[in-house]
């Protein structure tokens, strides 16, 4: 079996390339000739899914050591037709699909995740040209996204981001945006997002147990963007309830368009993506991604 690795060299702090080399060796002990490719950016990753796709067939595998951001580069390079399964090793700060897995990073769980992990189907999205996987928001997170990209020096801490955080709350203003899914005018709404994981930034905040591979994603809209409707939905959704709370608009779409006379900033799957008009949509392809078996 074919097996092409990509490791991020800043994922956990640097130490992506020593978690592949544990992973290769251990594949090789078993019988594997698997290579490791030692991404540079956003370009050279798309290149390396594309060929790295090509070399392994549909028979072989692909694995991504690093976060959601090295997760969504790869998605960029890879093919529709005649993918090959995909594994991840969970190695960036956060880690939102790895979670909703069960994942941990550790080599020998990923060497078991290449050889016997079921593949499951993921729905995966698209905002302009960019593929992406796991979440798109505009408003609050946007605007925390768009932040960070401008101070981010290297690597940072979960704990790193509270002060931003905090700062971004007592900064920002909420332009409102009018809200189409799937044709329907849901009206102006202040933040929002649609989803295809089951947690919100942190494993404490929990959104509907919806299905991967069943063509849509989650939307969640918040009307007005005041600090104790925020509280609120958090609390609902550190209950499992986000979807069921009356300050929250929920729906299960397809598409999605968001429009404002002011534009609010968007994130895709955790890095700043420009601002409104934003359309989403799911796309008509699943990524063979590699789950623990049941």
């Amino acid at each position: 079996m074919r097996i092409e690795i990509i490791t991020n060299p800043r994922s956990g702090r640097g130490r992506g390339p020593a978690r592949a080399a544990a992973i290769a060796a251990e594949l090789v002990r078993r019988g594997h000739r698997p290579r490791i490719h030692a991404g540079r950016d956003r370009d050279d990753a798309a290149r390396w899914a594309a060929a790295a796709a090509a070399a392994a067939g549909p028979d072989g595998r692909l694995v991504v050591v690093g976060g959601d951001g090295s997760l969504n580069a790869v998605l960029a390079g890879l093919p529709e037709r005649d993918c090959p399964p995909l594994a991840l090793c969970p190695l960036g700060t956060g880690n939102v699909l790895a979670t909703d897995l069960g994942l941990t990073g550790d080599p020998l769980e990923t060497v078991e995740l290449i050889e016997r992990g079921r593949v499951q189907p993921l729905d995966l999205g698209r905002v302009g040209s960019r593929r992406c996987f796991m979440v798109v928001g505009f408003g609050f997170d946007g605007e925390l996204m768009k932040r960070l990209e401008q101070r981010r020096r290297g690597p940072m801490s979960k704990l790193a981001y509270l002060p931003l955080v905090w700062s971004t709350l007592r900064g920002w203003r909420p332009a409102p945006q009018r809200v189409v899914a799937d044709g329907e005018d849901l009206g102006e709404f202040h933040l929002g997002f649609v989803s295809n994981v089951r947690h919100y930034g942190t494993p404490l905040l929990r959104l509907a147990a919806g299905a991967r591979d069943d063509g849509c994603w989650e939307l969640y809209l918040l009307e007005r963007a005041h600090l104790i409707h925020g509280v609120r939905a958090a609390l609902a959704a550190a209950v499992g309830g986000a979807h069921r709370s009356p300050l929250v608009t929920f729906r299960r779409v397809r598409r999605l368009e968001v429009t404002g006379d002011t534009p609010a900033q968007v994130q895709v799957d955790g890095d700043h993506h420009g601002a409104t008009p934003l359309e989403f949509r799911v796309l008509p392809w699943r990524l063979p991604l590699l789950a623990p078996q049941p």
